[in-house]
């Protein structure tokens, strides 16, 4: 089988996207398919390969309407010989699945990588939906994400299956943490206008001298960050140590004692899935997906905080998160997360299935990992499933089982405008 993995940009940059085309082409590599990588970036002359897959960068220009393509990676799709057999575009960008719909190239399969209420508004929603029915399956990270592809086009629905990020338990379970004797914050985003890290650099104010915020990733956005935590006089105590490795950010991970997910309307739950695997405790803004991944089996437990909340809220999360009780790494379970190999397992199967051959058909349980809690969150009705969750195991009836729902204290007696009396 010959597979094309189109993607808005590759290694060596790092982000969930790079790192799931990673994992997958690997992965297919390995169960016998031709894998190439197609993505922007730098024109090169000759192309990569890598662990049997090859690796393919065209550059972008700007089109009349200002947005960027990649007409090279068009003509590839188009006059590859023999032809691909299933093309599955990963992106951040719109344009670029609009530009692989348009060569008509069949079977194609979209796998969006970012959340996708942020095509859901006027200025996107019609080439969101033209994208949508061009794609013989659309592949969510979570049933939210598969609500929202339905409710913006109903018939789509028997076309998308749900199948998250999966997590490398055991590479977590392998890395050493830092040393460190502060409290470490850590946030992973990319570092973009809808990022949260802002809302974590302005609870730092509030926190005690002890704690630490280390924001993991980069983007437009770094610099105005970094003198948004200069104006607020803590620069000391915000380290920006951009995008890292998979082994760095699992040493990170290891090192926190708490991990926020703070995004006021667009999350994602890899992270918090990913970060409770790893026993760290986690404050996230109150979002359907994040309430999702908060229900998954594991051992982190959740603290949410209001979207919008003040810095106030979210510094009060983060100290009632720190005095959590933190699991070891000898407790982590691999299954309490899909693991990439289940991914790359469920994603063959998708493409087999496509170009028609015979499978078995999966059980239930691994075709949707996620509890369906969207209409409710979104009709404003408390879900009847409490969204912190933390361990695998359920205690005895009458004491607590880890959930928790996190009503922040105002402090009045010993905060004054956000600083500590």
């Amino acid at each position: 089988m010959k597979v094309a993995l189109v993607a808005s940009s590759y290694l060596p940059e790092r982000g969930r996207l790079e790192r799931r085309i990673d994992e997958l082409a690997r992965g297919l590599a390995k169960r016998g398919a031709e894998v190439e990588i197609l993505t922007q970036g730098p024109a090169q002359l000759v192309p990569e390969h890598r662990e049997g897959v090859i690796i393919r960068r065209f550059p972008t220009v700007a089109g009349h309407l200002r947005v960027p393509s990649a007409p090279r990676l068009r003509e590839r799709l188009r006059a590859a010989c023999p032809p691909f057999d299933v093309v599955d575009v990963h992106t951040r960008q719109l344009s670029l699945a609009m530009a692989v719909a348009s060569t008509r190239v069949h079977p194609l399969v979209l796998t969006p990588s970012v959340p996708l209420d942020a095509f859901a508004n006027w200025r996107h929603a019609g080439t969101m939906r033209a994208v949508v029915g061009a794609a013989n399956q659309i592949v969510c990270l979570s049933e939210f994400e598969r609500d929202v592809v339905c409710r913006m086009v109903p018939d789509a629905r028997h076309r998308t299956q749900v199948l998250p990020d999966g997590v490398d338990a055991a590479a977590l379970r392998a890395v050493k943490p830092f040393d460190s004797d502060d409290v470490v914050v850590l946030a992973v985003d990319r570092l973009e206008h809808a990022t949260g890290v802002g809302r974590a650099i302005a609870a730092m104010p509030s926190l005690d001298p002890e704690f630490r915020l280390v924001v993991v990733g980069d983007g437009p956005a770094r610099a105005r960050l970094s003198a948004f935590a200069v104006d607020l006089r803590i620069s000391s105590r915000v380290r920006f140590v951009g995008g890292v490795s998979d082994e760095l950010l699992f040493r990170w991970l290891r090192t926190a004692r708490v991990v926020v997910a703070l995004s006021c309307d667009r999350g994602s739950g890899s992270l918090v899935t990913e970060a409770r695997v790893a026993g760290v405790a986690v404050v996230a803004s109150d979002l359907p997906v994040h309430r999702q991944a908060a229900d998954r089996p594991g051992l982190g437990p959740v603290v949410f905080v209001a979207p919008r909340g003040s810095p106030l809220d979210v510094a009060d999360a983060i100290e009632e998160a720190a005095r959590l009780p933190m699991s070891s790494s000898a407790a982590m379970h691999p299954s309490s997360a899909p693991s990439w190999e289940s991914v790359v397992d469920s994603t063959w199967r998708l493409y087999r299935r496509l170009v028609g051959d015979v499978v078995d058909s999966e059980p239930e349980a691994a075709m949707s990992e996620v509890v369906h809690l969207t209409p409710q969150l979104q009709a404003g009705r408390p879900s009847p499933v409490e969204p912190v969750i933390s361990g695998g195991t359920q205690p005895p009836a009458g004491q607590d089982n880890g959930r928790m729902w996190w009503h922040s204290r105002r402090r009045l007696d010993d905060r004054i405008n956000g600083a500590r009396r």
